[in-house]
């Protein structure tokens, strides 16, 4: 059962009743998304016990998953409704009435402490380190003292720096931002409180499958090219000797060899292009012996295969495709008690079959949204993943803006405060997808 407790409560001091136990709570879940979001929506009714206890800072803990219990998420957002006449402004810019309740928007704190700190130093200098180490660095130089733990199984040694001016939260330097940790070494975040590890893949490749007349409730499927390019113009700006002084070369490959296609191309009716510049893998003709080391001289062969490895590196071209589930936990059925069958978690790559809809294969789990009232997922989404940039703008208003569309759930449910148990809908459909 979630809990509330007082603003700058430890982990290991999170236990035991708190501030209150949040049983009167009409709904309470919490999305979690590969490289992304991570936060906890809860509606609860304005009368009962703990309502005045719900202020900004202070902490709710709730089980984010089957296996990752006991989260703590601070509270960011509350928004009280008296009554119908009561309006949101939604992110799409409509207004919507709401009806009596408390809507409580808090995020895990791992991740909102990485997004109200800074570095320490104006740059901070990652050299030759595999992830765990890039991480310890990062942790080494925030601001203030925090109670990060960081580790990952990533070893690969790279190099990056960060500046003040670029990177201006400490969650920038973890994602969403180039030379960041993640765009450097790859993986997949996990939060666990202030447990961040970095891994080549958090989940597992799940032995059952969700399938059509089996466990998938409902699905829904899109599809968008919209935004995608399938080509790339390499080119690279090298300093040049001339005279007394120097001028900027700009190279780009001849002919043919112009535009670099991506392995997808050819599902397209022709090239989308954009212009990739990779000036900082060369070195000028006249560099130092230090300044040209990591670096290359630069040949018009070097250019493209580094075009190429971008290409590749990138799957550049390849069509995102999202798809959202709702689907029964069979790990959790009396039908399937003394099976094999695990529980679908976040990460997981699942094996995937839903014949109206003509799809088949497999897909990694993206994000999940989990019911820490019946304790189990109720939606998973597979396909595109975020980035933590999503996550470190105001998330709350994102969320907000699910209410126009469940503004007759949240009606039902409303009806029904105090007495939840003889509700015989969904109570906890309000909740933003």
């Amino acid at each position: 059962m979630a809990v509330l407790y007082e603003p700058g409560t430890t982990v290991s001091q999170a236990v035991g009743g708190g501030l209150g136990f949040l049983s009167d709570a009409v709904g309470i879940q919490v999305t979690n998304s590969v490289n992304g979001e991570f936060y906890l929506e809860m509606l609860y009714p304005i009368d009962s016990s703990l309502s005045k206890e719900l202020l900004e800072n202070r902490l709710i803990k709730a089980d984010a998953g089957t296996s990752l219990k006991n989260q703590l998420f601070i509270i960011k957002k509350v928004q009280r409704f008296n009554d119908g006449s009561q309006s949101l402004q939604t992110s799409s810019g409509s207004s919507v009435s709401i009806p009596t309740g408390i809507y409580v928007y808090a995020e895990q704190v791992g991740l909102s402490l990485t997004k109200d700190i800074s570095l320490k130093q104006p740059t901070v200098t990652i050299n030759n380190q595999d992830a765990t180490g890039a991480l310890t660095v990062w942790k080494n130089n925030l601001a203030i003292n925090t109670p990060f733990v960081v580790d990952s199984d990533i070893a690969t040694q790279n190099s990056t720096a960060f500046t003040l001016a670029d990177f201006q939260h400490a969650s920038d330097a973890l994602a969403g931002t180039t030379g960041s940790i993640l765009d450097v070494w790859g993986g997949e975040y996990k939060f666990d409180n202030y447990h961040i590890s970095l891994l080549q893949r958090m989940g597992k490749t799940v032995n059952g499958i969700l399938s059509y007349g089996r466990n998938i409730q409902t699905i829904e499927q899109e599809s968008d090219i919209s935004t995608i390019y399938n080509s790339i113009i390499p080119y690279a700006t090298v300093s040049q000797p001339s005279g007394d002084s120097s001028v900027d070369i700009i190279h780009v490959l001849s002919g043919s060899d112009y535009i670099q296609a991506g392995s997808y191309a050819n599902q397209y009716p022709y090239p989308i292009t954009l212009p990739v510049d990779f000036s900082d893998q060369f070195y000028a003709s006249d560099a130092s012996a230090d300044e040209k080391q990591g670096k290359y001289a630069y040949s018009d062969a070097q250019l493209k295969a580094l075009a190429q490895k971008y290409l590749s590196d990138n799957e550049v071209g390849k069509p995102t495709a999202n798809m959202t589930v709702t689907a029964i936990d069979l790990s959790k059925s009396l039908e399937y008690q003394g099976t094999n069958e695990q529980p679908i978690e976040l990460g997981d790559i699942v094996p995937t079959n839903y014949e109206p809809l003509a799809i088949s294969g497999t897909a990694e789990v993206t994000q999940t949204i989990w019911d820490d009232i019946t304790k189990q997922y109720v939606e998973y989404t597979f396909g595109q993943k975020q980035t933590l940039t999503s996550a470190m703008v105001s998330i709350a208003d994102n969320a907000v803006s699910g209410v126009q569309k469940q503004v007759t759930a949240i009606n039902t449910i409303i009806n029904g405060l105090g007495q939840p148990d003889s509700y015989s809908g969904d109570p906890y459909s309000w909740l933003p997808p």
